[in-house]
Parts: structure tokens; C-alpha cells; sequence
């Protein structure tokens, strides 16, 4: 038997002599076992009444000592379990003081906390927009941007970070210095913080990714999609097989966080922080809903349309209606069309069509003056100038709902999770070209009649998308350093 379960058995022992009442009596016949030992060793002769006498006097040891020894026992018990709450007590005492503590030592040494934000194309630096420019804002923090190539297995595809953080007026850290043909040394930048919107290792270059970045500081994750679908899809978006590298993940609500939580436990070894906080792009793209631009006046209806990148999952809705939207302008020269392509479609689609047909249909928004291309790194003029967004799969629905302006869903095969599918009550569903035709008529007319369902959305899935995401991911930030004091 082992110490521990013997441990056990003889503590329950003893709480039971200790309830029946068995302690007194046991002391009692100890004393009186003891006497009669005692004076049979002395009023008898011979050896066998001798011994006699030694064992009742043992035996009444015995019996009055564990008689004296059970309250005792028991007491120390009860005063053993007190220390140790109170050492709890103390230990919890002693954290917050030490919290208390690092903060002033980060304070006194003005040992500023660094955040590093890994910007690789700007199509996806909306995800940290608002909370790097809080973040530079605030004395206790200083920030930088690592700028790295688009890769796809080890071969650099391009470089356009650079540019687009230079078109913003962004200071940033070259990850790859072309002259010298080398990597940055990641441990030259010494970060506590850095920040990744993408998980995908063949995107990201050796040297610069999560998993370098974890010899450097803690890694943080803020997802550059929405995780609407389940399945596949959800997967590849949310990627779990990953999650163990990243210190916190931070979610845009309660519904999504328990989703990052269930992959956590299928992740062995993950120590991840999942926090729900909000997103802080969402709050981007509220402001964006308030700006104007001067086409909304020359036209009636604008449309944005942003179809899924990948074809073999049977929810692309591309091969449906790239033909009809050129129809449309044609037919309607007060409809502006936009078809915004998701980055990773060109090289997708040109398996699927062939590079030359590629190119054959970009060159037809030449031809119509009410049409367009946007191939720019940030969607924010079009998410300004769009007055409908039409989609399948894609999770620009998720964000561009947030303008409260209307969407229509081309449904082509129901993949929604339990948040998708609650946003996803807003949006106008299509399953042919056809209904799309009607309910952009509709529209145009000025007959939305889901206006009232979208509002009802926003205020129950977006409900953290109230300004303060940014402030949540920063004081938990601020938490963590001062609990840690991990700053260099």
C-alpha cells in the first residue's frame, strides 16, 4: 500500500474513534491497563505472571497514549490547514504587492514596455491600426513595426509591406535587408510583446516567425478574419494546430473565444490565454461608416463584391457572377461595380482558369467607366464607398456589417458556426443570380428590409466593439508585465 492511501485510511481511523467518543474510554482503560500491569509485576512471583504484567502495562501505554494522541492529532490537523490558507492568503498578499512593485520599477527605470506589431502585406493592418496608435500614445509603452515579406515555402513572393507602411507615413524595422540578402537577428530588437494577425507558417519566413519570436517575448495573436465558418473552414481560420505557440489570443466576443477554447484543449501543451475583448477593427471600420466620398452623390448604388479565395471547398461564389456584374453596369449607368479580390485569389484562380484568362478578365473593367479593380493593400475606400456588399464565404461580410449598410450572402452551402450563424440573420440570402438581381432592385428602390435585423445584430454580436477593445488588449499588457516583470 502506498504512504499516501495509508496516510488516508489511519486519518479516518482516528476521525472516527475521534466522533464515536472512543478517545476518553481508551485513555480510561490505558490508565487502568497500566496500574494492573504494574501491580501484577509487583504482588506476583514468577516469570509467566512477570511478562503478564509487562504486557497489560504496555498495552495500557498503548491504549492511553493514542487516547491523549487523538484530539492532539486532530488539532495539529485543524492548525496545519490554517497555516496553509493563510499561506495562500500570504501568497496572494505577496503577488499583488509584487504587481505593485514591478509597476514602479517599470516606472522609476522608465523601462518602457516594447510591443512589436509583424506587418507582411497591408491588407491585413487594419488588425492593428487603432491599438498601435493607442499604444504610441501612451507613455508607458513604445512601439515598433517589423516589416516582412509575403513568402510561400521559403521563396519570398513579395515585399509590398514596405511600401504600404511608407504610403501611411509608418516607421518600420526591415525583417529582410535585401542588400546584405539577409535576415534580421530578432534578438536585436529585444520586444516583451509581438503581435501576429496570421498564423500560417508557409507565409511567414523562418527567421521572423511566431515561433522565432517566442525567444524574443511573448507572442500575441489578433485574427485578421473572423472566424464565421465551421468545419475546414474554421480550422484553416482559426488554425489550432498552432495555438500552443501563442502566449494570447484576443477575441472579438464570448461565442468566439469558447470556440479558440475548445481547440486549446485539443492543443496538448498549450498555455495559451484566450481574452475576449472586442476587436479593434472593427471600431476602424465604424469610423470609416461615417466618412463620405463625392461617388456616392454621381451614383445610385455602389457594390462591393468580395468573393471567397478558395474554389474546392464548394462556397465560392465567383464562377456564378463575375459574367452578370459586367451586365449590370452595362445595363445600369447609375451602378458602380467594385470586385475586390482576396490576395491569395490570383494565384487560385490561375490553377483553376489559366493565367491568360486571368488577365483576359482584369481587362475587361477597362472597358466599362462604372466598374473597377481595387487592388489596393487597404479596403477602407471601398468599405467607405460601397453602399452593398454582396459575398459568399468571405469574412469581409462579418466586418463590413459593422457599417450597418446591407449584405447579401450568396448561400451555396451552409458552413456557419454558432456566431456566423447569428450575424449571418442580418444579411440578405441569395442562392442564384437571379435573387441577387432582385434584391440589389430592391435596394436601389430604397426597400431594406432588414435594416431593423442588422441594428438588432450589432448591438447583440458586437457588443464589445464599443471603442474600448484597444484599451482591454493594452491593460492587459500593462496586467501582465507588472505580474511578470519579464520587460528587459
Amino acid at each position: 500500500m502506498s504512504v499516501v492511501p495509508l496516510s488516508a485510511f489511519i486519518l479516518k481511523g482516528i476521525q472516527f474513534l475521534k466522533k464515536k467518543g472512543y478517545d476518553r474510554p481508551m485513555r480510561e482503560l490505558g490508565y487502568m491497563a497500566s496500574l494492573a500491569g504494574i501491580l501484577a509485576m509487583i504482588a506476583f512471583t514468577g516469570a509467566s505472571f512477570f511478562l503478564f504484567g509487562v504486557a497489560l502495562f504496555v498495552g495500557g501505554v498503548f491504549l492511553g497514549v493514542g487516547g491523549i494522541a487523538i484530539p492532539l492529532l486532530l488539532a495539529l490537523r485543524g492548525r496545519m490547514q490554517y497555516k496553509a490558507t493563510n499561506l495562500k492568503t500570504d501568497s496572494q498578499r505577496a503577488r499583488v504587492l509584487q504587481y505593485k512593485k514591478n509597476l514602479r520599477k517599470v516606472r522609476k527605470e522608465h523601462n518602457l514596455i516594447h510591443v512589436v506589431f509583424y506587418c507582411d502585406g497591408g491588407e491585413f493592418w487594419n488588425t492593428f491600426d487603432a491599438l498601435y496608435h493607442r499604444l504610441q500614445k501612451d507613455a508607458r509603452f513604445r512601439v515598433s513595426i517589423l516589416a516582412g515579406p509575403e513568402m510561400l515555402h521559403d521563396n519570398i513572393v513579395h515585399y509590398h509591406a514596405c511600401n504600404f507602411l511608407e504610403s501611411l507615413g509608418l516607421p518600420y524595422i526591415k525583417g529582410y535587408i535585401e542588400e546584405d540578402k539577409r535576415w534580421i537577428n530578432l534578438h536585436e530588437i529585444t520586444a516583451d510583446y509581438v503581435f501576429y494577425n496570421r498564423h500560417y507558417l508557409s507565409k511567414q519566413p523562418k527567421a521572423l516567425s511566431h515561433i522565432a519570436a517566442k525567444q524574443i517575448g511573448k507572442t500575441c495573436y489578433i485574427p485578421y478574419a473572423t472566424c464565421s465558418a465551421s468545419g475546414e473552414t474554421q480550422d484553416t481560420v482559426c488554425g489550432f494546430n498552432e495555438l500552443k505557440h501563442f502566449d494570447f489570443v484576443f477575441t472579438e466576443n464570448e461565442k468566439l473565444t469558447e470556440i479558440y477554447e475548445s481547440y486549446k484543449h485539443k492543443c496538448p501543451g498549450a498555455r495559451t490565454t484566450i481574452a475576449t475583448v472586442g476587436s479593434p477593427k472593427f471600431e476602424k471600420i465604424k469610423m470609416l461608416s461615417l466618412a463620405s466620398v463625392d461617388d456616392s452623390k454621381k451614383y445610385k448604388q455602389i457594390i462591393l463584391y468580395t468573393p471567397r479565395w478558395r474554389f474546392t471547398e464548394g462556397t465560392c461564389s465567383f464562377f456564378d457572377l463575375y459574367e452578370y456584374f459586367f451586365e449590370l453596369v452595362q445595363k445600369h449607368s447609375d451602378v458602380y461595380y467594385i470586385f475586390r479580390p482576396h490576395p491569395l485569389m490570383q494565384s487560385e484562380i490561375s490553377i483553376n482558369w489559366g493565367r491568360k484568362k486571368w488577365e483576359d478578365f482584369q481587362a475587361l473593367f477597362k472597358q466599362y467607366p462604372n466598374c473597377e479593380i481595387d487592388t489596393n493593400a487597404s479596403y477602407d475606400l471601398s468599405f467607405t464607398r460601397a453602399t452593398v456588399l454582396v459575398s459568399d464565404l468571405s469574412s469581409m461580410m462579418f466586418e463590413f456589417i459593422v457599417t450597418a449598410k446591407p449584405v447579401i450572402y450568396i448561400h451555396k452551402k451552409e458552413v456557419f458556426n454558432r456566431f456566423g450563424s447569428s450575424v449571418a440573420c442580418g444579411f440578405y440570402h441569395c442562392v442564384n443570380v437571379d435573387q441577387v438581381d432582385s434584391c440589389l432592385d430592391a435596394l436601389r428602390e430604397g426597400k431594406d428590409s432588414l435594416k431593423e435585423k442588422r441594428e438588432a445584430v450589432l448591438k447583440k454580436e458586437y457588443l464589445l466593439s464599443d471603442g474600448h477593445s484597444i484599451d482591454r488588449i493594452r491593460d492587459i499588457l500593462i496586467e501582465d508585465t507588472a505580474l511578470t516583470c519579464h520587460v528587459k
